[in-house]
């Protein structure tokens, strides 16, 4: 397993187990490098998150339109 596969596992656990404000949500985003890792945090940590109505702050958090715009797509869909 490379480290990021090694941090996305532990981080799943976290998400599992807890639940969040937006802000800690993006705090673990922020663990990450690659874009399609942060967004993966951003999806996984949805349905645990108090704050749901605070969650296009975490636009800030994704460098690309197109990462903005799938997070997007998935809230709707939720």
């Amino acid at each position: 397993k490379s480290f990021a596969d090694e941090k996305m596992t532990i981080t799943s656990q976290i998400i599992r187990a807890n639940c969040f404000y937006v802000a800690q949500v993006r705090q673990l985003m922020d663990l990450f490098t690659y874009e399609e890792d942060k967004l993966s945090v951003a999806k996984k940590a949805y349905a645990k998150t108090v704050d749901q109505n605070n969650y296009y702050q975490l636009n800030d958090g994704l460098t690309y339109s197109d990462s903005v715009e799938e997070l997007n797509q998935f809230l709707e869909q939720q």
